[in-house]
C-alpha cells in the first residue's frame, strides 16, 4: 500500500535536512580554518586541534541521517505526485539536498588543497630534517678529524 501525503513526513525532513545544511556549513567553516592556518605559518598544531571539532560535527550528522531514515523510506513509498505536491515544501527539501550536495562538494575540495599543503609541507620537514642530519654527520666528522690538541707547555 502506498502512503499518502504526510506533512509530518516532509516537515520532519525539511527540519533535518536544514540542520544537516548547517552542520555541513559549520564543517566547512572549520575546514577553511585548516586551510587558513597552514597558510599562515604551517602550524600543524592548529589543524590537529580543529580534527576534534570536525570529528563532533560527523557524529551529529550521522545521528541526525540516523534518526531521518524512518522519514526518508516513508517519503520514498509516496506517490510521486504526492512528493510533488507537499505545499512547496518539496521544493525547499530539494533545495536543501542541492545545498547539502554543494557544501560536500566544496569541503571535498578544500579537504583536498589542505591534503596538498600538508604534504608540502611534510616534504619541506624531511628536507630540512635531513638537512641537520647532514650537518650533524659533517660536525661529527669534522670534531673526530681534528681530534683533541694538546700544547706542550714545557716550550
Amino acid at each position: 500500500m502506498i502512503a499518502k501525503v504526510d506533512g509530518a513526513t516532509i516537515d520532519g525532513l525539511v527540519e533535518g535536512y536544514q540542520k544537516e545544511v548547517e552542520l555541513y556549513r559549520s564543517m566547512l567553516e572549520i575546514t577553511q580554518m585548516q586551510s587558513d592556518g597552514l597558510r599562515r605559518d604551517g602550524d600543524v598544531r592548529e589543524f590537529v586541534s580543529l580534527l576534534q571539532r570536525k570529528e563532533d560535527i560527523v557524529r551529529s550528522i550521522d545521528k541526525l541521517e540516523t534518526g531521518l531514515q524512518p522519514l526518508k523510506r516513508t517519503w520514498q513509498q509516496m506517490p510521486e505526485e504526492a512528493r510533488n505536491d507537499s505545499n512547496g515544501k518539496a521544493t525547499k527539501l530539494n533545495h536543501l539536498l542541492d545545498t547539502v550536495i554543494v557544501l560536500i562538494e566544496k569541503i571535498i575540495r578544500k579537504e583536498r588543497e589542505n591534503e596538498r599543503i600538508l604534504q608540502a609541507r611534510r616534504d619541506q620537514l624531511g628536507d630540512d630534517i635531513a638537512l641537520i642530519d647532514r650537518g650533524r654527520r659533517m660536525h661529527k666528522a669534522f670534531a673526530v678529524a681534528s681530534g683533541p690538541r694538546f700544547m706542550d707547555a714545557s716550550r
